[in-house]
């Protein structure tokens, strides 16, 4: 199946860029095979800023990976108008949440290759633009749940590794 992709963006000037590790070919390897815990985890063992978030929502392993992996749940529900069959819909559900998951590692990982960096906005813009390709509205991103605009509080509070 072919999935459209997120543009690469230049990097913002004037924004703090956070330097992230090249990927490695197995790194690039994983991210192509879909296999989102493996790429976090070995990009977190490079020292990537980004990795933990991103790890921890893939596993729900803490509070904000929870919460993130609901919000998302409930904006597919939203989306369908809850009108889910609680057999077949809950697997769908499952089923569009991790390839949401892949499409964001798959939009880093490209994004990576070509600049060799990340800002919390360019984070931000990765996650509107593979929701808004599933019928998501930008909020969904708990980095943006009010309105879905800018850098907000949620990603004050969860600041990864000082990128602000």
């Amino acid at each position: 199946m072919e999935v459209a992709r997120t543009p690469v963006r230049l990097l913002p000037q004037g924004q703090k860029v956070c330097r992230v590790p090249a990927q490695t070919p197995a790194q690039q390897q994983m991210s192509q095979s879909g296999n989102r815990d493996a790429y976090f985890q070995s990009r977190l063992d490079a020292g990537d800023p980004f990795a933990y978030r991103a790890l921890m929502t893939v596993r729900g392993a803490d509070l904000w990976g929870s919460l993130a992996n609901g919000r998302l749940f409930v904006s597919i529900l939203e989306r369908n108008n809850a009108s889910v069959d609680l057999t077949m819909g809950l697997a769908a559900i499952r089923g569009e949440q991790n390839q949401i998951g892949v499409e964001l590692m798959q939009a880093y990982s490209r994004q990576l290759d070509a600049t060799g960096g990340m800002t919390l906005g360019l984070w931000t813009d990765v996650h509107h633009d593979v929701f808004s390709r599933h019928d998501l509205p930008p909020e969904t991103y708990g980095g943006t749940p009010f309105g879905g605009y800018g850098i907000t509080l949620m990603n004050a509070i969860v600041n990864i590794d000082g990128c602000l």
